[in-house]
């Protein structure tokens, strides 16, 4: 999961929020939140019931049987996966962003995303940015965790899901996650210190016309060596 290739980070929302995130906090709501949030809006693209299932087991075509004078009788067929949520729930703060891959169409960054917001966030140097939430966590006792999202097949998947496990359908959201285990019960708010000179915000519906991937340039560079190509923010 970790060595899936991630060529810029973003962070989707409204303006006065991406506003704050600029000056420095990174609003972080309880993954309860999100399982509350995603249970009251089933009919929403955006939402995944499988927020907050520990494991998936699947069960597909399975018997659920009771015992009845001495002897276990069936008494009705399981359809699908059983979802596991640990009785007392997984406790962690999450923040969510989109880590940009190696695009495989015509757009970088799928326009079902641009119903997170009106604002966008690009950071200019990700690996200062993680180093800022690593210190100001360190400073304040807490312990962090940041994974890409794994996105999986629920029919075929069998083990932990968690934090950082997803399904398929909301691939297009190309999550990265930055979670506080264990978590506060309501959001918490996590000062990392001003981030005005490693991001840059513009209008999020223009995001793709502002990105373009750059070759490598080759003319000083010997006939068998080899270079990656990068996205490039022109905005």
């Amino acid at each position: 999961m970790e060595q899936s290739r991630v060529l810029g980070l973003f962070k989707f929302g409204q303006r006065a929020h991406i506003d704050d995130l600029v000056r420095g906090t990174l609003y972080m709501n309880s993954l309860q939140y999100f399982v509350e949030t995603e249970a009251s809006n089933p009919d929403d693209l955006r939402c995944d019931s499988f927020e907050g299932v520990g494991r998936l087991i699947q069960a597909d075509g399975g018997t659920l049987s009771m015992k009845i004078q001495n002897a276990f009788q069936p008494v009705a067929r399981i359809r699908g996966a059983i979802q596991w949520r640990p009785t007392d729930g997984i406790k962690a703060n999450i923040f969510c962003m989109y880590a940009l891959r190696e695009p495989t169409g015509p757009q970088f960054v799928d326009p079902l995303n641009f119903r997170f917001g009106d604002t966008f966030a690009v950071f200019t140097d990700g690996d200062e940015f993680f180093r800022r939430v690593r210190t100001a966590a360190e400073a304040a006792g807490l312990n962090v965790e940041c994974h890409l999202v794994e996105y999986i097949n629920e029919g075929k998947h069998q083990g932990e899901m968690g934090i950082f496990r997803k399904r398929l359908r909301f691939s297009y959201q190309s999550e990265l996650r930055i979670a506080i285990v264990p978590g506060t019960a309501g959001p918490y708010r996590l000062y990392v210190g001003d981030l005005s000179d490693i991001t840059r915000t513009g209008p999020l519906p223009d995001l793709n016309s502002l990105l373009r991937l750059n070759p490598p340039a080759t003319s000083h560079k010997a006939p068998d060596e080899k270079g990656s190509e990068a996205a490039e923010f022109v905005g």
